[in-house]
């Protein structure tokens, strides 16, 4: 795709916007003294979520989905919040200076959020997916989000917003797998274990309710975990590729960082500290996407030639369950005149089915969103062209580990005929097909383009108003 080029007065705003944040005082404060702050008010204010999430759940006041959405969006908010003061306080702060007072910066938490959602704009607008438009006089940025998309934007975007922190890939990946020079699969799900039991250890308060009889308990309360000096040292390489430092901030390091989960820690007086929430969401419930995350960030090299490892055991996986339904299976399928591949194809029968393979990395920013999304539509693409090969009748299909892209890739899918399915999901794709094919229409949006648009949206952000709006 052929980038868009932001207009030269947004680039003079941003310059603006950056040059205002980089003067405030707070960056006068002494490094690890900030940074030990920030992790103290983030730990208070995961608690203070928890506290209302909890509250939501044994409250008969409380309208369940409607309360749950708002803590969702209060905790997404927070995140990129905390994760741009961690950036800024290890580019901007000192090793000596200042000592950080907290009203200095807990009102700068939107800040970061909004600074997050200007940087994401503009990406969008290089994509040629949106556009920012600047009026120098007003100090008014306006982003166009690009306008009704699927007739039911907003619920799918809500869908997207609850689903993703659910959603796991299926792991392909060993312990033996070398992920990085200095790393293995089973060096990070060891330490992973470890630290889990650490957050266990340390987790030793209960926040309960006292207006019941007995009193509730509610939750674990949140807490800073510090790495212990024996497990640091074992796993020093690995816990290097998991620390924001001041180093990585460096130049465009902190607009190339763009997921917090990807680098947790920060170093206080020589100890690896990472918020115990964090820890559990990272190792926990998606140990497997964070780690090939991490690898592919610390070490390309290694990690492109485990992916070749995965995707050979996605592969397996196809044969087998196909094999178990009575197809005949071949992995890879060399086309000729012209010679040109298909990853897997099986007869059974009359019927044929060609697969296209995909491996991809969790997303976790719109910017990786529109480069698995480019993965699929190449994968949509190949697909069909190979069919066109094969006799009349022949299903094509694009199996990943686990995304399967958003609005923009299945309008493509349904238009070309061609399901995008996950390898959880090939078993019911051997057993009929056909049903798969089905099943993409009614994927498709039955509501027509042009319901009402996503309300309009306003902040500020150092003196520039800053307006969403869904409109193309």
């Amino acid at each position: 795709m052929k980038a868009v080029a932001v207009p030269p007065e947004v680039r003079t705003a941003e310059d603006e916007i950056d040059a205002a944040i980089h003067a405030l005082p707070l960056w006068q404060a002494s490094r690890e003294a900030l940074l030990a702050t920030l992790l103290r008010v983030y730990r208070e204010t995961a608690e203070a979520l928890l506290l209302a999430a909890a509250y939501q759940a044994i409250s008969s006041e409380s309208s369940a989905e409607t309360d749950a959405q708002a803590i969702l969006e209060m905790e997404g908010l927070y995140h990129r919040g905390f994760f741009w003061l961690f950036k800024w306080a290890l580019a901007w702060c000192p090793e000596a200076g200042a000592t950080p007072e907290d009203e200095e910066f807990v009102d700068l938490l939107h800040m970061g959020s909004d600074y997050q959602a200007l940087a994401d704009a503009l990406w969008m607008h290089k994509q040629g997916w949106g556009r920012v438009r600047a009026d120098p006089s007003a100090r008014l940025l306006t982003v166009f989000e690009g306008g009704d998309q699927t007739g039911r934007d907003q619920e799918l975007s809500r869908y997207l917003h609850a689903t993703i922190a659910l959603h796991r890939h299926q792991s392909f990946t060993h312990d033996g797998d070398q992920l990085a020079l200095e790393w293995t699969a089973g060096d990070y799900r060891a330490l992973g274990r470890a630290l889990i039991d650490e957050c266990v250890a340390k987790g030793v308060e209960t926040v309960s309710c006292s207006l019941t009889e007995p009193a509730k308990p509610l939750f674990i309360r949140p807490t800073v975990i510090s790495v212990p000096p024996g497990l640091a040292a074992k796993h020093h390489a690995l816990l290097t590729s998991m620390t924001m430092t001041a180093e990585k901030m460096a130049g465009r390091g902190r607009w190339n960082l763009n997921n917090w989960f990807d680098t947790p820690f920060v170093i206080v007086g020589g100890r690896y500290l990472c918020p115990s929430n964090l820890i559990e969401t990272i190792f926990h419930p998606g140990m497997d996407d964070h780690m090939l995350r991490v690898a592919a960030a610390a070490d390309p090299v290694h990690y492109s030639k485990v992916s070749q490892l995965r995707e050979g055991r996605m592969t397996t996986l196809c044969v087998n369950e196909l094999s178990k339904a009575g197809w005949m299976c071949t992995a890879p399928y060399t086309l000729t005149n012209p010679q040109s591949d298909v990853d897997l194809h099986a007869v059974r029968g009359g019927q044929v089915l060609i697969l296209e393979l995909k491996s991809t990395l969790r997303p976790e920013s719109p910017r990786e969103v529109a480069s698995r999304n480019e993965e699929i539509h190449l994968g949509l693409s190949k697909s069909q062209e190979r069919r066109a090969r094969f006799r009349a009748g022949t299903i094509a299909a694009v199996v990943t580990d686990g995304y399967r892209g958003d609005y923009r890739t299945w309008a493509d899918a349904l238009r070309r005929g061609v399901p995008v399915l996950t390898t959880g999901e090939v078993s019911a794709l051997a057993t009929d097909p056909a049903a798969f094919v089905q099943r993409l229409a009614q994927w498709s949006d039955s509501h027509p383009v042009g319901s009402d648009p996503l309300p309009e949206r306003e902040t500020t952000l150092m003196g520039w108003r800053i307006v969403l709006r869904d409109e193309a």
